[in-house]
């Protein structure tokens, strides 16, 4: 991975999540740290502990998906590394527009652990189709519980969670093409590979081409063993259900800590839904400012704008900034510890 670029992102998304939550508090009418204080205090700290925990349920489930997928490949990994490829996935998804980088990150831990390419592409091309129906259900779902809240939503907050779901829509089509047709997925990375050889990016050219048909070859083998596996897909979909779920289920659990009403936390649990998908497609890292001016749309009405910011800047915290700084700190420990493995090992080898 390229380390540079990482930080780079990665400042970039910081300095967007300080723009973002300055344009959330001037909304507010009365916003004070005082007033944040009193209302983080004032909550019930059970219901606060079950955000926290569904904030963790999001990093875990993910990583549970993709040991399923694995071991039906025969790739038996434990419990841990998954978890790091899940953290990694979920924390470059965080920093890189459109979440470009996670599936990378989460690809180059996999490769370092020994799982060929051809494997990797494939579980985590079957695991993001999962995701994204996962996600188009929950949608269906929220809109069957509480259809009164997606019209309270203004026309461009409408417009964006409309395109959102087209575009969920589009890439599940889009993938399961690439996984049946292998042909696709093989003319796209020759003509990206062709791209960055003009570029001087990419030198031996045959070189990449004939372990781009090796590595094809290899993935049209391994899909085909997709269907002997409708069991370990369906346990992969209801991960990723959950994991939905759960990470959706964070601002709920914040207004039970506070109101300590299941029908309000249940109209912004479908809120949530919807900020979810409108989110899917802007290109902005971890789709900071505009996750927040959905929420804020979609609850204003019903709780009053500043109740609405302490909310979204409380569940965001838990949800979003407080996922990606576990996600990180997973990826550095993971990190230092294959450092201090390869620094062991070759130290053994010197002292043969």
């Amino acid at each position: 991975m390229n380390k540079k670029k990482n930080l780079l992102w990665s400042l970039t998304t910081l300095v967007i999540a300080v723009i973002s939550i300055s344009a959330v508090i001037s909304q507010a009418h009365h916003f004070s740290l005082g007033n944040f204080y009193a209302y983080v205090s004032n909550s019930n700290p059970v219901y606060l502990a079950v955000a926290v925990l569904l904030m963790f349920c999001y990093i875990f489930l993910e990583g549970h998906a993709l040991r399923i997928l694995l071991k039906a490949f025969g790739y038996k990994k434990r419990r841990r590394s998954c978890t790091v490829y899940s953290a990694a996935d979920i924390y470059f998804s965080s920093v890189t527009p459109s979440a470009t980088g996670g599936q990378p990150a989460s690809a180059f831990f996999m490769v370092k652990d020994g799982i060929p390419a051809a494997i990797v592409t494939l579980v985590l091309l079957v695991n993001l189709i999962l995701y994204t129906f996962a996600i188009m259900i929950v949608g269906l779902l929220a809109l069957l519980i509480r259809p009164s809240i997606f019209i309270h939503f203004n026309m461009f907050s409408k417009i964006l969670i409309i395109v959102g779901y087209l575009i969920l829509a589009l890439l599940a089509v889009g993938l399961i093409l690439l996984i049946r047709y292998e042909v696709i997925l093989q003319k796209i990375c020759s003509k990206l590979i062709l791209v960055l050889h003009r570029l001087h990016l990419m030198r031996r050219l045959n070189y990449w081409q004939e372990k781009l048909d090796r590595i094809i070859a290899d993935y049209k083998k391994s899909a085909g063993m997709l269907q002997g596996h409708k069991k370990e897909l369906a346990d992969a979909f209801l991960a990723n259900l959950f994991q939905r779920i759960s990470l959706i289920g964070v601002p709920a659990a914040v207004v039970l800590a506070m109101e300590r009403s299941l029908d309000n936390a249940l109209s912004v649990w479908v809120t949530q839904v919807f900020v979810t998908i409108g989110a899917t497609c802007v290109p902005i890292p971890g789709a900071q400012g505009v996750s927040d001016y959905l929420l804020l749309d979609g609850l204003g009405v019903m709780m009053g704008n500043d109740v609405a910011i302490n909310l979204d800047l409380l569940s965001r915290s838990i949800s979003f900034y407080g996922c990606v700084l576990i996600s990180l700190i997973i990826i550095v420990i993971a990190y230092l510890m294959r450092e201090k493995k390869k620094k062991k090992a070759f130290e053994r080898e010197g002292t043969k």
